[in-house]
């Protein structure tokens, strides 16, 4: 059985909103007016929320970063496309890999950019089949405008694996 706990930061990082996903559903259109009694709009509303407080969230295998509690900083993050503070409670990824997929992160790139087909990225690293691009790679194929599978076979074309 694998050691979580080895992988899990004590102390609060920094993540893009947009990467973090919630564990127990979104809210739907229009939910932020619930939690706005001073009638605010959206983004106005977005920069009176506390994000002093991390959110916690799990890493899992595939790279995504889910939580369950922390809706509003998340969701105003999302709106004001920032960063926020986190703490991972639980990480899957094995730590060679979660820094690499945090490097990308940190250059700007989404989730499904350095993982377009969502695989087990320990189980792929281990047989061989995928690695997380570089990042000129990676350039690349948002230049062209690739989506999925195939910016997937196109990443495995340019990292010389088989597709």
């Amino acid at each position: 059985m694998l050691n979580f706990k080895q992988w899990i930061n004590e102390s609060a990082d920094v993540l893009p909103a947009d990467h973090l996903k919630s564990g127990v559903g979104e809210y739907g259109a229009g939910w932020w007016r619930e939690f706005n009694p001073q009638g605010l709009d959206e983004k106005n509303w977005a920069k009176t929320v506390d994000f002093s407080e991390p959110v916690q969230i799990s890493i899992y295998s595939d790279g995504g970063a889910l939580f369950s509690d922390g809706h509003h900083r998340v969701m105003a993050g999302k709106i004001l496309d920032k960063s926020i503070l986190v703490k991972i409670v639980r990480n899957d990824l094995k730590p060679e890999i979660w820094k690499e997929y945090l490097d990308r992160l940190n250059h700007g790139f989404k989730d499904y950019e350095i993982n377009p087909e969502k695989v087990n990225l320990n189980r792929a690293y281990e047989k061989g089949y995928y690695q997380i691009p570089n990042i000129q790679i990676m350039q690349q194929g948002r230049t062209l405008g690739l989506q999925r599978e195939s910016l997937y076979n196109f990443y495995l074309e340019k990292m010389g694996m088989t597709v």
